[in-house]
């Protein structure tokens, strides 16, 4: 969890339909945080591949399924800029892929 005195910037946040408790927040700089209560508690998804997470869409029938849009950003150790990309997620943000398939990266 990112340092409480800093804060985050929330930049998108859903309920998921038909799952009573569950939501998702994408935090700027941080990724993906999933919470099972209501929101009570977050856990951050360890496995989301990018920080520099935009927007999210939640499927509207299945709970679970959700995709998050990335820009481009400077890894830790890394001097280039990697590009953003669309990935998905079928078990509530435990595992993660890239659909950007032939997106353009620029």
């Amino acid at each position: 969890m990112p340092d409480a005195k800093k804060g985050v910037n929330i930049v998108a946040a859903e309920f998921a339909a038909g799952k009573l408790g569950l939501a998702y927040v994408v935090a700027d700089g941080v990724g993906v945080f999933v919470s099972r209560d209501s929101g009570r508690t977050w856990e951050k998804s360890a496995t989301f591949p990018a920080r520099n997470a935009h927007r999210m869409a939640v499927h509207p029938s299945k709970p679970e399924t959700l995709w998050v849009c990335t820009g481009p950003e400077v890894k830790p150790g890394e001097s280039a800029h990697s590009p953003g990309g669309v990935f998905r997620s079928d078990d509530a943000g435990k595992t993660w892929v890239s659909i950007t398939g032939d997106l353009p990266q620029e």
